[in-house]
Protein backbone atom coordinates (compact mmCIF):
# COMPACT_ATOMS: atom_id res chain seq x y z
CA UNK A 1 0.00 0.00 0.00
CA UNK A 2 1.39 3.31 -1.16
CA UNK A 3 1.58 6.36 1.47
CA UNK A 4 -1.07 8.35 -0.40
CA UNK A 5 -2.91 5.10 -0.25
CA UNK A 6 -2.83 4.64 3.43
CA UNK A 7 -3.51 8.47 4.28
CA UNK A 8 -6.69 8.04 2.38
CA UNK A 9 -7.65 5.00 3.97
CA UNK A 10 -7.24 6.60 7.05
CA UNK A 11 -9.30 9.83 6.04
CA UNK A 12 -11.79 7.84 5.35
CA UNK A 13 -11.30 5.92 8.63
CA UNK A 14 -11.60 9.27 10.19
CA UNK A 15 -14.49 10.57 8.36
CA UNK A 16 -16.53 7.44 9.40
CA UNK A 17 -15.73 7.83 12.70
CA UNK A 18 -16.84 11.62 12.04
CA UNK A 19 -20.08 10.51 10.86
CA UNK A 20 -21.06 7.70 13.01
CA UNK A 21 -20.50 10.28 16.34
CA UNK A 22 -22.97 12.87 14.17
CA UNK A 23 -25.25 9.98 14.15
CA UNK A 24 -25.43 9.85 17.51
CA UNK A 25 -27.85 13.11 17.51
CA UNK A 26 -30.74 11.19 16.13
CA UNK A 27 -31.26 9.06 18.63
CA UNK A 28 -31.96 9.80 22.32
CA UNK A 29 -29.56 10.82 25.26
CA UNK A 30 -30.77 7.96 27.15
CA UNK A 31 -29.93 5.17 24.87
CA UNK A 32 -26.20 3.81 24.83
CA UNK A 33 -25.54 4.60 21.06
CA UNK A 34 -26.42 8.55 21.93
CA UNK A 35 -24.83 8.62 24.99
CA UNK A 36 -21.71 6.68 23.68
CA UNK A 37 -21.68 8.98 20.17
CA UNK A 38 -22.49 12.29 21.74
CA UNK A 39 -19.00 11.56 24.33
CA UNK A 40 -17.41 10.84 21.08
CA UNK A 41 -18.22 13.67 19.37
CA UNK A 42 -17.34 16.08 21.91
CA UNK A 43 -14.13 14.14 22.34
CA UNK A 44 -13.22 14.56 18.64
CA UNK A 45 -14.01 18.00 18.63
CA UNK A 46 -11.77 18.52 21.57
CA UNK A 47 -9.09 16.70 20.11
CA UNK A 48 -9.00 18.65 16.68
CA UNK A 49 -9.36 22.07 18.44
CA UNK A 50 -6.30 21.56 20.09
CA UNK A 51 -4.67 19.78 17.08
CA UNK A 52 -5.18 23.19 14.83
CA UNK A 53 -3.73 25.30 17.60
CA UNK A 54 -0.78 22.66 18.17
CA UNK A 55 -0.20 22.66 14.38
CA UNK A 56 -1.40 26.06 13.31
CA UNK A 57 2.65 27.48 12.50
CA UNK A 58 3.01 24.57 10.39
CA UNK A 59 -0.16 24.97 8.68
CA UNK A 60 0.36 28.44 7.89
CA UNK A 61 3.19 27.31 5.79
CA UNK A 62 1.79 25.07 3.42
CA UNK A 63 0.84 28.25 0.65
CA UNK A 64 -2.28 27.09 0.83
CA UNK A 65 -5.45 28.89 2.39
CA UNK A 66 -5.32 28.94 6.26
CA UNK A 67 -8.75 28.34 6.61
CA UNK A 68 -8.58 25.06 3.88
CA UNK A 69 -5.62 23.61 6.21
CA UNK A 70 -7.69 24.58 9.68
CA UNK A 71 -10.95 22.94 8.33
CA UNK A 72 -8.84 19.83 7.14
CA UNK A 73 -7.16 19.42 10.33
CA UNK A 74 -10.29 19.90 12.51
CA UNK A 75 -11.89 16.74 10.82
CA UNK A 76 -8.38 14.68 9.62
CA UNK A 77 -6.26 15.71 12.90
CA UNK A 78 -2.72 14.23 12.61
CA UNK A 79 -3.23 12.55 9.03
CA UNK A 80 -3.55 15.60 7.59
CA UNK A 81 -0.90 17.15 9.60
CA UNK A 82 1.47 15.16 7.69
CA UNK A 83 0.92 16.00 4.48
CA UNK A 84 0.36 19.65 5.46
CA UNK A 85 4.37 19.65 6.95
CA UNK A 86 5.04 17.88 3.44
CA UNK A 87 3.53 20.96 1.74
CA UNK A 88 5.28 23.62 4.30
CA UNK A 89 8.69 21.87 4.13
CA UNK A 90 8.73 21.54 0.55
CA UNK A 91 7.58 25.07 0.01
CA UNK A 92 10.50 26.32 2.34
CA UNK A 93 12.95 24.31 0.13
CA UNK A 94 11.03 26.16 -2.84
CA UNK A 95 12.23 29.67 -1.29
CA UNK A 96 15.71 28.83 -0.23
CA UNK A 97 16.34 27.58 -3.76
CA UNK A 98 14.93 30.89 -4.80
CA UNK A 99 16.81 32.91 -2.74
CA UNK A 100 20.05 30.99 -3.34
CA UNK A 101 20.02 32.34 -6.69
Amino acid sequence: MTNASLILALKVLVLGTWFLAAAAFLFPATTDFGRFGRGLFVLLSIIHVIECGVFYRTLSKTGRPLGLELFNTFFFGVIHFVEARALAEAAEAGETSRSDR
